[in-house]
């Protein structure tokens, strides 16, 4: 199993890397890698796009798991996923299975609000989400949600023409792991019930 978990975010990723993606990994003995410390920084570059900029490439065994909602773009704007896209190409090879989970896009828009806002970024909500081109962005932009040409369908579509196999979750169905049993070579056995009992627990539960 060579599986990239990419995103998105405000769909379970934080119970993902604490239960589910560890005990995966312990029951089929292979590693579960964390980007920020597989990947070793080379400089401080601004990052633009993607988590990787500014890390050296290092190759990957053989078998492993890698999480990070952040893989697919750093706040999820068409701009920087068409961005990181191209950076996780540079990374991560055909054979690698590409893991995107989905959601209701009015329930992730919503959960990004609430972040905005826990963050201290206060701003009314019709203020907060634009529909701009890239060439009309203001700096006072750069702290909004631009919903300019955001597409799941684009982005899916984009991994499935540059890696062999693109695996697409909704987040409601992702408790039964069906996917998993799908990608555990047929030699093996995998507990997909003690994983189910995992999900149940949950982290990072968003804000209301």
């Amino acid at each position: 199993m060579r599986l990239v978990h990419i995103g998105f975010g405000k769909t379970g990723t934080t119970t993902l890397q604490n239960n589910i993606f560890p005990n995966i990994c312990k029951q089929l003995q292979i590693p579960y890698l964390e980007y920020e410390t597989y990947y070793e920084k080379n400089n401080f570059k601004k990052i633009d796009c993607s988590p990787l900029e500014g890390r050296n490439f290092k190759p990957l065994p053989k078998n492993f798991i890698m999480s990070s909602e952040s893989l697919i773009g750093e706040k999820w704007q068409m701009r920087e996923m068409v961005g990181a896209f191209e950076i996780n190409k540079l990374f991560f090879d055909k054979e690698c299975q590409i893991l995107i989970v989905i959601r209701k896009p009015s329930d992730i828009f919503n959960s990004i609000y609430i972040q905005n806002i826990h963050n201290f970024n206060i701003v009314k909500e019709e203020n907060f989400f634009i529909n701009k081109d890239e060439k009309n962005l203001n700096e006072e932009d750069r702290n909004k949600f631009n919903l300019k040409d955001f597409s799941f369908k684009k982005i899916i579509d984009l991994y499935k023409s540059h890696y062999k196999k693109v695996i697409v979750i909704k987040y409601e169905n992702l408790e039964n792991f069906k996917f998993i049993s799908e990608l555990v070579p047929k030699n093996k056995t995998f507990n997909n019930d003690y994983l189910k009992g995992k999900f149940s627990r949950r982290f990072n539960k968003s804000f209301s």
